[in-house]
């Protein structure tokens, strides 16, 4: 369970204590957006295709810009759903990364082509020795490394006759070899004139074994990588899928290549900074700053071009943009405060395509084209000046649309506690991540919510001398304050991980699900109008759940975790 060692334990009067936003990437249950789907809730980058294993235990493919939100893996003797994978971008250096007798060769030992479905995916090569542990199959093409640099590779094999595994990487100049081998299951790094060696993890699953490993070269050159059943009788075998070569200490998700090194896009999780704003105003229940509509248009002006004109529409409720033979054009000023952030919401009602802005004198802020159908169409912007005006604007000749426009400021989210106002954030993140094996500062982001580098929020785990340590962000004008619990996770593939993040103007405080927390105070809190809270992180980590709440006491929220 949580700790609740989280500074201010009294009990709170008042409190909007409910998820404004819940993402529960298993069940794939979204509370907070315009509809039910992941996308109607978050944004999601991704610039090619991606694999990821599904519920059959299937590798198989996204399409760019598709998330990985069924991602499984084999835990407790099953294929499980854990949530949304997450990576970053990665390049498998081997241009024949699927096992096949074409564009494979072998070293001393034979192969044939397999009939397996391993992963739903490949079909395999059997790899026979010739009475040598050295003899092998490997693909065609070689890999640069840089001497120092440190390499992921991943191997995907079955067990064979012998009952072990041998990959063998060369250093082609120099000759010179490293070798990961043993029985399958318990592979470990015995000759290293290539350079190091460690086996990172091996799985067994239905049809196979995963193993990772990493590998960091000692002579700049080109090495190649194979991979042989480690048997001196011949006749024994090993059946070999996949191989991944790629440059960093972590491995990450298969790469297809196909004839040429192959890369992948990072994936980017965002609540974009408009999906934010919407939040911050309804549960602020913040004031409309425009005129609405009504008979006469009070508060309206129009600032037609001679031929064009402005009217109420009783019917639809908005404003009728007439062009008779000139641009027409409906202006509606309200207040501003500089270097504040407010949303505008238009809705276009009926006719054609139009144009909107926001204007401060003669500067002209373009929002963008309204179109038919655009209902609840959002932009933010930011005020230059304290007196602008919005406007809706049809320049073709002959044309009436008609429009209606809400403004509303973007302030950060309060709660009461008696009678003193506060502002504070909670996030709530679950899943499984994967952090660098290092003995030196490196750190994995988790989440940030960025306005500016003066301005933002953050959690992310720092792997300090070989441990890692949850540390939160709290930037106000510049000014960076970080707190850190004294967690002792272990760099790892897939380390679970349940974190709250609590931020006030008052303090910050941090917890982690069955490990520590702790508190500390700030100084304010950051204006994060027009921010977006974004989820990119360094190395792969699969999201099971997000809960962002606003105005919501990070005790209660951990109060509630511990229940």
């Amino acid at each position: 369970m949580l700790g609740l060692g989280l500074g201010d334990t009294r009990l709170q009067d008042h409190l909007r204590n409910t998820s404004q936003v819940m993402a529960d990437f298993i069940a794939d249950s979204y509370v907070g957006g315009t509809g039910p789907g992941i996308l109607d809730l978050f944004d999601f980058e991704a610039a090619g295709n991606r694999t990821y294993i599904n519920a059959l235990g299937h590798l198989v493919t996204a399409a760019q810009g598709v998330p990985r939100s069924g991602h499984h893996e084999w835990l407790n003797g099953m294929w499980t759903p854990v949530g949304l994978l997450l990576e970053p971008s990665g390049t498998n250096k081997i241009a024949q990364a699927v096992a096949n007798i074409t564009d494979w060769w072998v070293s001393g030992a034979s192969f044939t082509t397999a009939a397996d479905n391993f992963l739903g995916r490949f079909a395999g090569i059997v790899v026979t020795s010739g009475g040598e542990t050295w003899h092998r199959a490997r693909p065609s093409a070689e890999m640069a490394v840089v001497a120092g640099q440190t390499s992921s590779i991943t191997v995907f094999v079955k067990e064979g006759t012998s009952g072990r595994c041998r990959i063998a990487i060369r250093h082609e100049l120099s000759s010179t070899e490293t070798h990961i081998k043993g029985p399958i299951g318990a592979l470990a790094s015995t000759t290293e004139n290539a350079g190091t060696a460690t086996v990172i993890r091996e799985l067994a699953v239905p049809g196979g074994h995963l193993v990772y490993c990493t590998y960091t070269a000692s002579v700049t050159g080109v090495v190649s990588v194979g991979v042989g059943p480690d048997s001196n009788v011949s006749g024994e075998n090993i059946t070999v899928y996949f191989l991944q070569f790629e440059e960093g200490h972590v491995p990450t998700s298969p790469i297809l290549s196909d004839g040429a090194a192959t890369s992948r896009a990072k994936d980017v999780l965002t609540l974009s900074a408009v999906t934010l704003a919407r939040l911050l105003v309804d549960h602020n229940q913040e004031p409309e700053l425009t005129v609405p509509p009504e008979p006469g248009l009070p508060g309206w002006d129009d600032r037609s071009n001679i031929g064009g004109s402005i009217a109420y529409n009783a019917e639809l409720g908005g404003v009728d943009v007439v062009n008779g033979t000139g641009t027409a054009r409906a202006n509606c000023d309200f207040p501003a405060e500089i270097g504040k952030a407010y949303l505008v919401v238009f809705d276009h009602l009926s006719g054609p395509a139009m144009g909107t802005y926001v204007s401060v004198g003669e500067t002209v802020y373009d929002q963008g084209t309204l179109n038919p159908g655009d209902t609840g169409r959002a932009t933010l912007w930011t005020a230059t000046g304290v007196a602008p005006n919005v406007s809706g604007r049809q320049f073709t000749g002959g044309e009436t649309s008609t429009f209606r426009v809400s403004i509303k400021e973007v302030n950060m989210p309060t709660r009461l506690d008696g009678q003193e106002v506060i502002q504070d954030l909670t996030v709530h993140m679950a899943g499984l991540m994967t952090y660098e094996k290092l003995n030196s500062f490196s750190t994995l982001t988790l989440m940030e919510i960025y306005r500016d580098s003066g301005n933002r929020l953050g959690a992310k785990v720092d792997s300090v001398n070989g441990s890692g340590d949850l540390v939160v962000i709290h930037g106000v004008d510049g000014v960076l304050t970080y707190s850190g619990d004294a967690s002792t996770w272990t760099p790892d593939m897939g380390v679970p991980f349940d974190i709250a993040a609590s931020y006030s103007d008052t303090g910050m405080s941090v917890a982690e699900s069955g490990g520590s927390s702790t508190s500390k105070a700030v100084s304010g809190f950051p204006y994060l109008g027009g921010a977006a809270l974004e989820i990119s992180p360094e190395s792969p980590v699969v999201l099971s759940k997000l809960e962002l709440r606003l105005g919501a006491s990070g005790i209660d929220l951990v109060r509630e975790l511990v229940a």
